[in-house]
This record gives structure tokens, C-alpha cells and sequence, in this order.
């Protein structure tokens, strides 16, 4: 599974780098467009003017007039930041293998989360980007009353850091292409807690994957006067160590029994796809929203959310094992950005 898995990413990531590859430069063809003027009101020739101190922003009665403009958008350049609220759909653990699917409290559950980019472009169109999304919950497996259905507190943290090195590429079309390359790391954490009603006694769980790979991505956007549209596409490879610790305590005392802990290791492709609405208050800050899903090809280590005395790593830890299962984070985001 493992030689399949990867043999399908790579080939995947092969067809993905010769579709983004860099496009020939295109031939800039005059015509008439319709746009802002480019001129102060009233000022037609002048040596005295400078078309650049009267910028959109800048002359919101200029009227609209007829130029011989190609009607492509002069991009920013320099430093630039963009802060989103994120509202994700993060899957929970799934059905153990051989296991009862009625133990399981499957699907999923929204959680907030931030998604923070600082990034850099030269004049030349290349430059750096650094992006953070990060979300965490807390859910109630099996009910929330202790004395009526033996609940289990799941605690999900996620975390992907992203540095990328980008490139940007005019297109005939108006818009233009920003393909990049870069290394990915991923924190996904679950930590449950069980106390269980007829003993005294906590049943906890702890299960950590840390994985580190490289992506190739490319982005596309369109200028529509003050609307801006986007997408972002990658494909990614990363390397996952996985980690799982279980122990039961007496309450109220520092005593651990039945512990179980293990180890192991996994090759996960990686998937994102991401589209977005900007709106230009003004020159350099844009309000926006768009949805993104993440999507991880097995790999990942969950918790087994089976309460006690279902759970076998609470009475037996013996056998205990790594499951490893698919992971999805998909929903909204919102905020704003400077010089984007």
C-alpha cells in the first residue's frame, strides 16, 4: 500500500510541476478598454504631471474614458500580510478495523482556527511566503451527562506551517499565475479523557503526528476593478512520525496503570484547494472570504474513541496499535489583507 500510495503521489506531483511550469512570455497587444483615467480631471498633456500621484484611489470622481491601455492591472510589489478567521470542518477518528461501528462517534465537527500569510514579492516577480493554519476543539464523544452515558472528552489540535518560495507570471487573459515550490509541516493531535462513573478512575489517551514534506502549488488571480478572484491548488509529499500513549490513573492520585505506548511510521500525499473573494477598500487593504479543504491520503494517527470498558487500550494494552486513516479540514475564512 505503502509503494502504491507513493508511486501514485509522485507521478501525481511529476504531471501537477509540468502543468505549472513557467509560461512564455506574452505579446502585449494594444486595444480599447474602458477604465479609470489615467489622467488627472481637466489635465491632458503636461510636463509639470505625474500619471503616478493620481492613482485610483486617488481620483474616485475621475470619469471613465477610453484608452489605449492592454487593461492589465499594475501588481503590488514589497511586503504583504493577509490575517483570516477560519471556520473548519476537522474530521474525527474513524471505525478501528474489526471493530463495532456503533462504538464510534464518527463524522465531523467546526472548529475555529486562524490563517495567518507574510509573504514577499520583487519588482522581478519572485519572492517568499510564509503561511500558518491553525485550529483546536473539544468535543463530547458519546454524550456529555457522566452519570447517564459514560462520556469521553476529545480534544482535536491541528497545525500546518507552510515557506514557499513563489514566482508570479502575467497572463494574455488579464490575470496572472503565481506557481510555487516549498516544505510543509503538519501537527495533528488528539488527547481524550474518560472518567469513568462506576470506579474511580481516568482513562487518557494522547496521539501525536508530526509530518514533514515538500509541495508544489500554483495560484491564479483576476482583477475585476475593486473584485479580485483566486484559487490555490497543491499537491504535497510528507514524511509522518506517529505517537500513541494511553494510561489509566486512580482519580485524584498520581498512580498510573495499564500504560500503553507506541510507534510508527507513514508516507502521506497531501491535497489542498482553495478559492477566494477580495474586495479593495483601498489601494493596499482588501476585505475577503473563500472556503479551502485539506485533504491527507491515510497516514494519520487518530485516538481510538471507544470508552471503557470497550476500549481495549485501557484494559489490555498489550495490543495496543497505531491506526492510521484519512483526515479532512474544510470550511470558510474571512479577514482582511494589506498590500496584497
Amino acid at each position: 500500500m505503502l509503494k502504491s500510495k507513493f508511486l501514485l503521489t509522485f507521478t501525481a506531483l511529476t504531471l501537477f510541476m509540468a502543468s505549472s511550469a513557467p509560461l512564455k512570455a506574452q505579446d502585449v497587444q494594444d486595444g480599447l478598454s474602458l477604465g479609470p483615467s489615467a489622467r488627472p480631471y481637466g489635465v491632458t498633456e503636461s510636463s509639470l504631471v505625474d500619471t503616478d500621484y493620481y492613482e485610483y484611489d486617488a481620483q474616485l470622481w475621475a470619469p471613465y474614458d477610453v484608452t489605449s491601455m492592454d487593461g492589465s492591472q499594475r501588481l503590488q510589489s514589497g511586503f504583504y500580510a493577509e490575517l483570516d478567521f477560519a471556520y473548519l470542518s476537522i474530521s474525527r477518528p474513524g471505525v478501528v478495523d474489526g471493530a463495532d461501528p456503533r462504538d464510534f462517534y464518527t463524522g465531523s465537527d467546526y472548529y475555529w482556527g486562524r490563517d495567518v500569510e507574510l509573504g514577499y514579492m520583487s519588482a522581478k516577480d519572485a519572492g517568499w511566503a510564509m503561511n500558518w493554519l491553525g485550529a483546536e476543539g473539544l468535543v463530547f464523544v458519546n454524550g456529555e451527562d457522566i452519570n447517564t452515558s459514560n462520556p469521553m472528552a476529545l480534544t482535536t489540535t491541528y497545525n500546518s506551517v507552510e515557506l514557499n518560495r513563489q514566482f508570479r507570471q502575467r497572463l494574455s487573459n488579464g490575470g496572472w499565475v503565481e506557481p510555487y515550490i516549498g516544505l510543509r509541516y503538519l501537527n495533528l493531535h488528539d488527547r481524550t479523557i474518560q472518567d469513568f462513573p462506576v470506579q474511580t478512575i481516568r482513562f487518557v489517551q494522547q496521539v501525536n503526528n508530526s509530518a514533514l514534506g515538500g509541495q508544489l502549488g500554483t495560484r491564479y488571480f483576476h482583477q475585476y476593478g475593486r473584485f479580485r478572484i483566486g484559487s490555490d491548488l497543491s499537491v504535497g509529499a510528507l514524511y509522518n512520525n506517529e505517537s500513541y500513549h494511553s494510561y489509566v490513573i486512580l482519580t485524584g492520585e498520581s498512580a498510573e496503570l495499564n500504560q500503553a505506548t507506541n510507534q510508527d511510521n507513514d508516507f502521506i500525499p497531501a491535497f489542498d484547494l482553495g478559492v477566494q473573494l477580495s474586495y479593495a477598500v483601498t489601494r493596499d487593504i482588501s476585505i475577503r472570504g473563500g472556503a479551502q479543504l485539506e485533504y491527507m491520503w491515510e497516514g494519520i494517527a487518530r485516538a481510538d474513541i471507544r470508552t471503557l470498558p470497550n476500549n481495549p487500550n485501557g484494559n489490555q494494552p498489550a495490543s495496543i496499535g497505531v491506526f492510521s486513516e484519512d483526515f479532512v479540514a474544510a470550511g470558510f475564512t474571512f479577514g482582511v489583507d494589506w498590500k496584497r
